[in-house]
């Protein structure tokens, strides 16, 4: 039911949330740094071939018949061979390709503009330098993988120059505090008078889905979007605060006091949470269209399914626990048996993105809603 008292609650603190943005200093863009000693294929080349040519390189479309997931895969070449002379940038095919002005080009132009002078000269110059893979990494290794447990979250700077999305927020189990996703940070909130009481960084840049458990720990689904997603649960009454802003924050990446575990880690964000009515059960689903369903008194992964042809945005239990609604971006709202391990109904009456999914407490009853502004 609509409850207006809670509703005020909200607005209070997502006021104060905006207010305290409106003062703040902005996050800056990356760029791409000369390394000052010698160049690291992991650190400093992997991550510009991941940017710029994974897309069309990948172990799906193969362009060319290259394939660049792994340093092994690179150096076989496409449809010539190893496109690398190492100590030779100059006879280098591969900077031939990126210094083209021609249609041989890469990437195409009709898809994205040319590598800044900058990055191929990080490239040439570790082709000049041997083209050495990093001590200690797998030359059958996939990259995409290495990059992301190599990669380090920054941390939230003390204020921001502009607000910030706002993606997901919810009550403590008590209702005095709003705990809201932020930038690389969750913030929790007095829900009376929308004063900052904490800021807890997290790895996750988005916060997408918050659920609080029966123990009163806190479920989060994010990531960063395109590059990984995750569901972590976090403690967020422990841990050593330090003042930063003036306001007490606390390290959500590193503290196993705060961050207890990590359910599963995947290539894009995991965008939707829903616990089990009788609080056995989390389930998640997001944009790599798979719906995981834990058990959480064993920790263990239950079900991993694939029902959907597109990104998954919404997810409700039904009241017997057994069955899960979803909602799509393929247009479908669907229904799942759990016990049988089956698909029970799929609605396809929206013709466009369905954005969330609910279920009446009798059972009885399912609602969605998308982008045709009709809920159903």
């Amino acid at each position: 039911m609509f409850n207006g008292s809670r509703c005020c609650c909200i607005l209070c603190a997502l006021v104060g949330l905006a207010l305290a943005w409106l003062m703040l200093a902005s996050v800056p863009v990356g760029q791409a740094q000369t390394p000052s000693g010698p160049v690291s294929f992991i650190n400093d080349v992997a991550p510009i071939l991941k940017e710029n040519c994974f897309a069309c390189h990948d172990a799906k479309k193969k362009k060319g018949k290259f394939e660049m997931t792994s340093y092994e895969n690179i150096r076989k070449g496409g449809t010539k061979d190893d496109p690398i002379v190492p100590g030779k940038s100059r006879e280098s095919i591969i900077i031939d390709l990126l210094t083209s002005t021609g249609v041989t080009r890469m990437p195409p132009k009709e898809l994205a503009d040319a590598l800044p002078p900058e990055k191929i000269a990080i490239i040439a110059r570790w082709i000049d330098e041997g083209a050495k893979l990093d001590a200690g990494v797998d030359a059958k290794a996939e990259l995409v993988r290495e990059l992301r447990v190599r990669w380090k979250p920054p941390q939230p700077p003390v204020a921001y120059k502009y607000p910030i999305n706002i993606n997901a927020l919810v009550f403590t189990p008590d209702s005095k505090k709003v705990v809201v996703g932020g930038h690389h940070e969750l913030t929790v909130w007095d829900a009376a008078n929308g004063k900052l009481e904490k800021r807890i960084f997290t790895r996750a840049e988005r916060a997408y889905s918050l659920v609080f458990l029966p123990d009163g720990k806190l479920a989060v689904a994010g990531g960063r979007p395109g590059q990984e997603g995750d569901v972590r649960i976090y403690n967020i009454n422990a841990g050593k605060p330090t003042m930063i802003g003036g306001v007490p924050a606390i390290d959500g990446v590193n503290d196993k006091t705060v961050f207890l575990q990590e359910l599963v880690q995947t290539d894009d964000a995991i965008l939707t949470l829903a616990l089990s009515p009788d609080g056995k059960k989390l389930a998640s689903a997001g944009t790599d269209r798979l719906l995981r369903v834990w058990d959480l008194p064993s920790g263990k992964l239950e079900h991993t399914i694939e029902n959907h042809a597109d990104w998954v945005f919404g997810l409700a239990f039904a009241p017997d626990g057994k069955h899960l609604a979803t909602s799509s971006r393929d247009k479908t709202a669907k229904v799942w048996d759990l016990g049988a391990k089956e698909s029970a109904l799929t609605f396809p009456d929206h013709q466009q993105p369905v954005y969330a999914v609910a279920i009446t407490s009798d059972g009885k009853l399912g609602i969605s809603c998308g982008e045709d502004n009709q809920v159903r």
